[in-house]
């Protein structure tokens, strides 16, 4: 984003925020890809002065457009900078969910292989005793057999 597009987006963001512009509902275009026409997110967004009346922003690649008057002329208009924001601070949420998710991932992979670690040397201490064992347990019990008839 240019400091010209920056600068024109916080503007249209400020102008939607003080009229109480809000996304109402979101959704994907031609949603049965219908004759394999394109399918594309869209988002309504309130009318400012209307609120009977919604405009809806489409995404298309990268490039927003709105239903407005001032979208239709194009103009950055404020309903495109609300989808803008609401994309950013979504991506910003997924990136941080995916961080935590991967550090969870390295935290469980961790205490998993500590837990096999563990198992083996375990099993190792145990195989080395259940060896001796079981020939003390049989002459014990044989004794005590042997001793009771």
């Amino acid at each position: 984003m240019t400091k010209a597009q920056k600068t024109l987006f916080e503007a249209a963001l400020a102008r939607a925020k003080e009229q109480g512009v809000l996304i109402a509902g979101e959704g994907v275009t031609n949603p049965g890809n219908a004759a394999g026409a394109p399918q594309y997110p869209f988002w309504t967004v309130s009318s400012s002065q209307d609120r009977d009346k919604y405009y809806m922003v489409t995404r298309r690649g990268e490039h927003l457009t709105c239903t407005c008057k001032a979208g239709q002329e194009g103009v950055y208009c404020k309903h495109r900078a609300l989808v803008t924001n609401y994309l950013i601070v979504t991506a910003r949420r997924m990136e941080a969910t995916e961080r935590a998710i991967a550090a969870e991932q390295e935290a469980q992979d961790a205490a998993d292989a500590q837990a096999a670690y563990d198992e083996r040397t375990y099993n190792e201490e145990a195989h080395t005793v259940d060896r001796a064992e079981p020939i003390l347990w049989q002459n014990t019990n044989m004794t005590k057999w042997r001793g009771r008839h």
